[in-house]
């Protein structure tokens, strides 16, 4: 059975969504949508030195109106000052390199999307996933459930993996449907809504991969 899953890209996702690109044989990112500014598309969570939560955002230059896939940073702003208040927060942690966060980080990219999908990439090769990442790059205006089923359609689907919400606003679908359902918000818990990062220094890549693997559930 052939599983594919369908989301926006994820700034230092946390380790739900990763979880979900493991359980599919496709991910598939969406590129036309639009950055929501209280949305976690660009920004996430981590801990400080202290234990304290941070967010993290990216500083996005383009309008409200822009694609996802066209998105710049704004002049001045480099994502590798998030890297050095990461590297300050964690490098008393158990598991914290700069090898480690160097991997994380891509060096060359084009704007949001670009460095977004990097660093989603980077993170599932550290963590031996290796389901195939691709860009829906279709060119039509359907929107909802007959644009996932057209994604669906065109990766050869045999199932939908869906986020728990999924069950608000998918009535009929022509895949079968599997519900990925997210975690606790509890920071402590290795599957928190915190970014993986905070995940790997404090655990350890190989335990953040084994709890991927084994600690999932997936309904219908």
């Amino acid at each position: 059975m052939k599983k594919v899953a369908i989301s926006q890209l994820r700034y230092l996702p946390n380790m739900n969504y990763i979880q979900r690109v493991y359980l599919s044989d496709v991910f598939v990112l969406m590129d036309k949508t639009k950055l929501h500014r209280r949305d976690f598309e660009h920004r996430n969570k981590i801990l400080t030195e202290n234990g304290t939560e941070k967010m993290l955002t990216l500083q996005i230059a383009s309008t409200k109106d822009t694609p996802a896939k066209d998105c710049v940073f704004r002049d001045g702003f480099s994502p590798n000052e998030h890297k050095e208040i990461i590297r300050r927060s964690y490098r008393k942690s158990k598991f914290y390199s700069d090898e480690i966060l160097d991997k994380i980080y891509p060096v060359k990219f084009d704007g949001f999307f670009d460095f977004s999908k990097k660093m989603l990439m980077n993170i599932t090769d550290m963590l031996e996933i290796h389901s195939q990442i691709n860009t829906d790059d279709a060119e039509d205006d359907l929107r909802g459930v007959a644009r996932l089923e057209r994604i669906c359609e065109q990766n050869d689907a045999d199932a939908y993996i869906s986020g728990s919400f999924g069950r608000n606003y998918i009535d009929e679908f022509r895949y079968d449907i599997f519900y990925h359902h997210s975690y606790g918000e509890d920071y402590k818990g290795k599957m928190s809504k915190l970014s993986i990062v905070d995940n790997i220094f404090r655990y350890g890549i190989k335990d953040v991969e084994n709890s991927i693997k084994t600690e999932i559930d997936l309904r219908r």
